[in-house]
């Protein structure tokens, strides 16, 4: 009886071991497969980080070749065919007129230069 009662539980032992080992090599191919995953994405992600830098010192790099708009603005006031000769100005509209003369009346006023008109 008892030698019977050993054979079962050497018997289950075997069953829980042959289960552990296919476990166990589920868990290897997973791994395995898990590896070679992290290699290619790693690579990749290697390579588009690399490809980022790149693309960010190429456009830092143009950034600074940008000429700022103000800048273009007031080279186009000058004529191409005779460089040292300002273009003619638009002529302001009287609203224009009249908001530059009350700018202007301000300042002097802030600045205490008020006119004799005062």
């Amino acid at each position: 009886n008892e030698l019977n009662q050993e054979k079962v539980k050497v018997s289950e032992m075997k069953q829980k071991i042959d289960n552990l080992q296919d476990c166990i090599h589920r868990v290897k191919e997973e791994n395995s497969l898990l590896w070679q995953f992290n290699e290619i994405f790693g690579d990749e992600s290697n390579q588009l980080c690399e490809e980022n830098k790149t693309l960010q010192e190429k456009l830092q790099r143009l950034k600074q070749l940008c000429t700022p708009r103000k800048t273009i603005d007031s080279l186009q006031q000058y004529s191409l065919k005779h460089p040292n000769k300002r273009l003619k100005l638009r002529e302001k509209s009287p609203d224009e007129v009249a908001t530059s003369a009350a700018r202007n009346e301000m300042k002097n006023l802030l600045k205490g230069q008020i006119p004799e008109e005062y």
